[in-house]
């Protein structure tokens, strides 16, 4: 083993140079005085201010997160389920699932005309009996 590193040192200063070799060395022998990790690399990823809920998940129904990271304007009616990574806060009656079906921001959702992929499938009748049971204030959609 200590052949091999003399060989790979040697090999370094050839390519490297002798000044090279020696940014090279330091390089991958960390000084005491020097930290080993950058700041922060330990901080848990929960740690700091909580994000406020957007209109987004407001106008969802949900947002993932666990029980300690319940949003600042989170709805007081809004339930907290416990299913490990997949934890969420959500509205009564409102599934936490991830989905392409999106929550009309009026609560309508515009139909008319279809122009994109996309629009078809917001229109589609899963679509709209999903939004009926997942988007709070759905009104409809205008065909």
């Amino acid at each position: 083993m200590r052949t091999i590193l003399g060989t790979l040192a040697v090999i370094a200063a050839l390519l490297l140079g002798i000044g090279g070799f020696f940014a090279y060395r330091e390089f991958i022998t960390p000084s005491p005085s020097y930290p080993t990790k950058p700041p922060g690399l330990n901080s848990s990823p929960t740690s700091g201010a909580i994000p406020a809920i957007t209109s987004q998940e407001r106008t969802r129904g949900w947002y993932w997160g666990s029980k300690e990271q319940k949003k600042p304007g989170t709805p007081d009616d809004w339930d907290f389920l416990e299913t490990g990574r997949s934890s969420c806060w959500h509205a009564p009656g409102v599934t936490c699932t991830e989905t392409t079906y999106t929550c009309p921001e009026n609560g309508w959702e515009n139909c008319m005309p279809i122009l994109t992929k996309e629009a078809q499938k917001q229109c589609s009748k899963e679509a709209i009996a999903w939004k009926k049971k997942n988007c709070p204030g759905f009104q409809g959609a205008a065909l």
